[in-house]
Formats: C-alpha cells, sequence, structure tokens
C-alpha cells in the first residue's frame, strides 16, 4: 500500500509517499508557502500566505492521486498552531481539499523529530537542532533515548518578522536576536545550562541546504537523494556564518551550492548553528536527512497508532 505524508511547515510544506510493505520511497518533494511572511507580530498568517497554502496542497493532491496512493497523513506545525487563525485554515483545506490536518504540539513535533533522526544517525549523546520556519526544536539525547525535548518560536520565518530584518542586515538586528536567545535558551534544564555537548544533530532543510554549500566550497559531492546522513565541519559553519551574515538575499542566491527557497533566511539560520555550537562548545555536527516525516512513518506502522488517515 502507498502512503502519503504531509509535513505542513511553517515555511515548506512537504509530501513523502512510501510504500508500507517494503518502506520504499516513491516520492519526495517540497513547496515554499512561507506562511508567517508579512506579519511582523507572528500573530496571525495572512490570505496571500493561506492562498499560497492551498495552492501547494492542490499540487501534492495531484501528485498523491497520479501515484495512486490510498491514504494520507497530514500534520501541521507551528505556524498552523500558533496562529489566531491557523484553525481557520486548516478548516479550509478540510473544505476545498478534503483533508483532515493534525495540529500537533512542540512535544509532539520533538518526538516525531527524534523518532525519525534516530533511523538516520545514531548517537549515545547529544543535541538534535531542527530549524524550521516558525520554530525550533531541541531535542536531548541521552544513552541513546529521548530525555528531554522542547520547541521554541524562533524558527527563521519568525524571527525575520519579528526583528524586521533588512536586507542586507544590520548589525544591531543580530545583536538583537543574540539578546532574545540568550533569553530562550537561557532557561533550558539544568542539565543542559552548564554542560559541554560535544555532538550536535541538525535535521532540517537549513542543514541540508549548509551540507551543499560546504560541498561546493570544498568540491566535493553535494547530498544525494539517497544519503541520510552526513557530517559538516564546524570550522565550515562559522566561515559560513560570516560569510552570509551581511550578503544581501541576492548575493546570497549566488553562493554556490545555495537553493532558491532558502537564500532569503539562511545567514540567521546559520547564525543559529552557530549560537547552539558556542552555547555548548559542541566539537562536532552531523547530519540526518530524516527528521518529522520519517518519525510519523515509524508511528503509524505501530498498529497501536493514535493517529487517524487524514484523507
Amino acid at each position: 500500500m502507498r502512503i502519503a505524508i504531509l509535513d505542513l511547515g511553517s515555511n515548506t510544506f512537504n509530501l513523502k509517499v512510501f510504500e508500507d510493505t517494503n518502506d520504499q520511497i516513491i516520492f519526495n518533494d517540497k513547496i515554499p508557502v512561507k506562511l508567517l511572511k508579512g506579519n511582523a507580530n507572528n500573530d496571525s498568517i495572512t490570505n496571500e500566505a493561506k492562498d499560497r497554502a492551498i495552492q501547494a496542497l492542490k499540487v501534492h493532491k495531484k501528485t498523491i492521486s497520479n501515484l495512486g496512493v490510498e491514504k494520507g497523513f497530514a500534520f501541521a506545525t507551528s505556524a498552523i498552531r500558533s496562529t489566531q487563525n491557523g484553525g481557520e485554515l486548516v478548516d479550509q483545506i478540510y473544505s476545498e481539499l478534503g483533508i483532515k490536518v493534525h495540529v500537533i504540539d512542540g512535544q509532539q513535533e520533538a518526538q516525531f523529530i527524534f523518532e525519525g533522526v534516530k533511523k538516520a544517525v545514531s548517537v549515545e549523546s547529544g543535541l538534535i537542532v531542527d530549524i524550521g520556519g516558525g520554530s525550533t526544536e531541541l531535542v536531548y539525547i541521552d544513552n541513546y533515548y529521548f530525555s528531554w525535548g522542547e520547541s521554541y518560536l524562533l524558527g527563521v520565518g519568525r524571527i525575520l518578522e519579528k526583528f524586521n530584518f533588512s536586507n542586507p542586515a544590520k548589525a544591531e538586528q543580530f545583536e538583537n536576536l543574540k539578546t532574545h536567545l540568550d533569553e530562550q535558551w537561557g532557561s533550558l534544564p539544568q542539565s543542559l545550562n552548564h554542560s559541554t555537548i560535544n555532538t550536535l544533530i541538525g535535521s532540517s532543510g537549513s542543514f541540508d541546504t549548509l551540507y551543499d554549500l560546504v560541498a561546493s566550497k570544498n568540491n566535493t559531492p553535494l547530498l544525494s537523494e539517497e544519503q541520510v546522513r552526513g557530517e559538516i565541519l564546524v570550522e565550515d559553519i562559522l566561515h559560513f556564518e560570516k560569510l552570509l551574515k551581511f550578503m544581501t538575499t541576492e548575493e546570497r542566491l549566488n553562493v554556490p551550492g545555495m537553493l532558491e527557497m532558502r537564500a532569503e533566511m539562511m545567514h540567521v539560520s546559520v547564525f543559529l548553528m552557530a549560537y547552539l555550537i558556542r552555547k555548548f562548545s559542541v566539537k562536532k555536527v552531523l547530519l540526518s536527512t530524516y527528521a518529522l516525516k520519517e518519525g510519523v512513518i515509524e508511528e503509524i506502522k505501530n498498529k497501536q497508532s493514535k493517529w487517524q488517515p487524514s484523507f
């Protein structure tokens, strides 16, 4: 049976189709929607963003139909769950497309991410970082298990709007962001706040793009469709933090390896990565191309799963 997973993120709407008999991936794609764009208060989704969402889902639904998918599961995250009219978009999606969206909280999102990442990367101890458009999830792995996880309203799309980042960005905007990060991530559990975390595992599209930026710089192979893990040197992350920081979007687009949909916000993504590297004295950064969607796959394969199909 072919099953579709729709991950309705704040920046992109992602679709993965797999064969449940052998876990073969049939199709994998994402469409940018930028649900928080145009709202500095981050409290609602504009009509233009709703239109982008509906159009993206129409494209995905056509693909789902063409691939002969028998059932699917749709999960919405930060932008939809945190905005005052996110529920309206969920209702509109069901009314127009017949897709019943599951809106999950930050804890469930972190758990799904952990379940997905551990299929790609095995580490005894480390911090998973998933930088999204509306939120960033941190998950601490201890003795290979989910020890602690939390979702923060620190997605790059949300940050760009909240701090009114100019193009190019200004030093004071990053200073204000750093102060905000100090406040938000200063309240981590005591066991984390004063510890050294040797390994960080990045599990979002920003890390995928950074991998390609580094590969282009070093003349090594880009991330392949089949690749599920990789490594990014800390010094390369700090290099790109400095390089991208005050570029315009147009200049970032011309950096070899840059994905067009990431160019507008990649400087903020790398700033978040570098902040955490410094905070925890990280020595090693691994990449997992598996995240929420793959965690959902593991969950729905369980016959005792509470999640009902969305269509």
